[in-house]
Order: C-alpha cells, then structure tokens, then sequence
C-alpha cells in the first residue's frame, strides 16, 4: 500500500536532481585538437594532477601519510595543453 505522499517526494527528488545537473562542471575543449573529447582530457588532467602532487607525512600519535595536489598548477599544467572550457 502506498503513501498518500510518496508522489510529491519523488517529484521534489525529481526537481531536486534536475536543478543539480544544471550545475556539472563545464565540458573542456582542446583548442589545438579539437577532435580530442572527455577521455583525453580526463588522461591529461591526471598526468598534470601526478606531476603537481606530494606525498605529506605528518607526524604525530599516528604518522599519516597524504597527498597534497597543487591545484592552481594543475590549472596551469591544463591551460597548458590547450584545454579550455566549451560550452
């Protein structure tokens, strides 16, 4: 047996899932190859995320070990290989 409400919580789900896809981040385009899509800038934007990360340790009762990624070069290191966002 359903619930009187269950129709407007799937339509404020609905809307809620709609308005957030409205927000995704920008489709990058390669000026210099344009025929390059959304696997050869994902493969780029990990090589510039590996060339710009360190590993920190951090000492204390337990040591711990993070990855600190640089993300204004990262940004740079993109830019760099001609990727821009499109629309």
């Amino acid at each position: 047996m359903r619930k009187r409400g269950e129709p407007r919580a799937w339509l404020i789900m609905g809307a809620a899932i709609s308005a957030m896809s409205g927000c995704a981040a920008p489709q990058m385009k390669n000026a210099a190859h344009p025929e390059y899509g959304q696997v050869e800038y994902q493969k780029d934007l990990a090589d510039c995320r590996k060339a710009h990360s360190q590993m920190v340790q951090i000492n204390g009762y337990d040591t711990t070990t993070k990855v600190v990624v640089d993300e204004p070069a990262v940004k740079s290191c993109i830019a760099e290989r001609g990727w821009v966002a499109g629309s």
